[in-house]
């Protein structure tokens, strides 16, 4: 290859490589972003427990925190370990900010099995609280219509529903014209 070729095949390489390496620097960005949220909420959240105690919603959104953190804290090492062969000269850099978020994420999960262990004793389970049965309201048995035969006529229903003014019309001209 000669050398004009083969230095635009490395600078097409090299692009791509920056492209890469930009493409996965924004999507650690964002997955962190994700995390400090995340690991906010559970501060904020272990901060009321202090305050007012457990209570179920509390309990349900610790394990739902954690489990949102521990899924972050998943795919920024992943995001890191590729930054980390795209860019061999910033590895040291990577793997420290990689210990440190794990460092971080560590501690806050500790914190909170320390919290959810001590908030689950004191919230009863769902299944032993009972539900007040509630009074159903039953049908009037007086109100359903009379089954209909297969040979009776909307005239014979009429008749048998009441005396309305339709049916005694019709009655007097079924005399008037027998």
């Amino acid at each position: 290859m000669p050398p004009k070729e083969e230095a635009a095949a490395v600078k097409v390489i090299t692009k791509t490589k920056e492209k890469r390496i930009a493409t996965v620097s924004g999507s650690l960005r964002t997955y962190k972003g994700h995390l400090t949220r995340n690991l906010n909420t559970l501060r904020t959240i272990l901060k009321e427990l202090d305050d007012r105690g457990p209570g179920a919603s509390t309990v349900q959104d610790l394990t739902r925190l954690m489990s949102k953190v521990e899924e972050y804290g998943e795919k920024i090492d992943s995001l890191y370990m590729q930054l980390m062969g795209l860019d061999q000269d910033r590895e040291a850099e990577f793997q420290a900010s990689m210990d440190r978020d794990a460092a971080t994420i560590d501690k806050l999960v500790a914190v909170t099995l320390i919290a959810l262990e001590s908030a689950v004793p004191a919230v009863a389970p769902a299944s032993s609280q009972q539900v007040p049965a509630i009074p159903r309201a039953k049908s009037n048995t007086a109100l359903k219509p009379t089954m209909l035969k297969r040979d009776d006529m909307p005239v014979t229903m009429r008749l048998i529903t009441g005396p309305h003014t339709w049916t005694l019309f019709l009655i007097k001209i079924s005399r008037l014209s027998s």
